[in-house]
């Protein structure tokens, strides 16, 4: 009887102390949701101390370990540094949401590829651009958030009419026009928006948003866009583990960059495809495609081969040329450091002479506005 009782009592407090730790965490995600709105506050008046805001609380978001809390807080901070024309440091940020797209809802995915497509369209990739606004258009549409197709609409606009192409940029613009704010289109579908805002994105309809991708490169013969469309679509099934079909697309996306003359991605594609070998344990064939990138491959992507040939060699036992690559791997690095040591002394020393030319002319300006006030009072007296 007393171990019933006992054990009936372990399961109350059990269930008490998960309650209570599910209110817990309720109420921490709220209390960081009310710090992102303040952090939002500061968006138009003090950009800096928007920023410093998310950063005191990056910690505790990922504390959390709240997918939905921490997208939120990811595109609140992109939307800042969009501002501060950050775009590489935007698309950075930005590959959680995408890693973690199966958990979010179309509309936070609509803002992560619409913040992605801007980043592009600002850096003038506008491939990479229409993919990626393209992708967020068929997302908000799914949300049925009409505020966001609105946005997208605006956007490829402006990506057309500064590609020279104005005709096609006025069609999106028009567009645009229909899904504003006011339009009774928005009206109709809020409670849509309401019901349906945190529905995750299965991986099926994304891998159809890239395939549309493919059929409107091939149909416009545009050679550009295929060879990222062909990317887009190898990085999706990499994501979730169909390395053959990833290899499928990887191989076209890498025949259609050898069309192009002085393509600098080909290195990158070689390297992704020797990275697709690997996780298949191909070895041979992984060293044989990273070794291929290695011609004409920026530093930074040479660390990263050097590295993928450390292992593979490692996994066929070959322990001398694994230690030669991690020595070619040692070598790149301290060359890249010393670089950027370089780079930072370098830009140290232009805001040194930036500023000190700056307070010579305060000074200069002082000086005059002194000897323009004793001439004053001498005319006066």
């Amino acid at each position: 009887m007393r171990t019933f009782s006992a054990l009936i009592f372990g399961l109350i407090f059990v269930q008490a102390t998960q309650s209570q730790s599910k209110d817990i965490d309720s109420f921490e995600i709220a209390r960081l949701d009310t710090i992102i709105l303040k952090a939002n506050s500061y968006y138009e008046t003090n950009l800096d101390s928007a920023l410093y805001i998310l950063d005191g609380i990056k910690n505790d978001v990922d504390a959390t370990g709240d997918v939905h809390l921490k997208s939120r807080t990811i595109l609140t901070r992109s939307k800042m540094l969009m501002r501060k024309k950050e775009y590489a440091s935007i698309i950075e940020l930005l590959q959680f949401n995408l890693n973690a797209s199966h958990e979010l809802s179309p509309l936070s995915m609509a803002k992560t590829y619409r913040d992605l497509g801007n980043s592009y369209r600002m850096q003038v990739i506008p491939d990479s651009a229409v993919i990626n606004l393209t992708r967020a258009l068929k997302l908000a549409n799914e949300a049925m958030n009409t505020r966001t197709i609105s946005l997208c609409y605006l956007d490829l606009g402006l990506v057309y009419y500064e590609s020279g192409e104005k005709e096609l940029g006025d069609d999106f613009f028009e567009k645009s026009m229909k899904y504003s704010e006011n339009s009774e289109i928005m009206k109709s579908h809020k409670k849509f928006i309401t019901d349906n805002e945190n529905r995750p994105v299965p991986m099926d309809l994304t891998i159809e948003m890239a395939m549309d991708i493919v059929r409107i490169a091939k149909k416009e013969n545009n050679i550009n866009l295929l060879a990222v469309a062909y990317s887009d679509v190898r990085n999706h099934y990499f994501r979730i583990g169909e390395y053959d079909k990833s290899l499928e697309f990887a191989d076209k996306e890498l025949e259609v960059r050898s069309q192009l003359k002085f393509d600098a991605t080909i290195p990158l594609t070689r390297y992704d495809i020797a990275t697709i070998h690997a996780r298949k344990q191909n070895w041979n064939t992984a060293i044989r495609f990273y070794q291929m990138a290695e011609e004409r491959a920026t530093d930074t992507l040479k660390l990263s081969i050097y590295q993928g040939m450390k292992e593979a060699y490692s996994a066929l036992g070959n322990t001398s040329a694994s230690l030669s690559s991690l020595e070619k791997y040692i070598e790149v690095k301290d060359s890249v450091a010393q670089l950027n040591i370089r780079t930072s002394i370098a830009e140290l020393a232009t805001k040194y002479q930036t500023e000190l030319k700056e307070e010579q002319i305060k000074t200069l300006n002082a000086e005059s506005e002194l000897q323009s006030a004793q001439i004053s009072r001498q005319r006066t007296t």
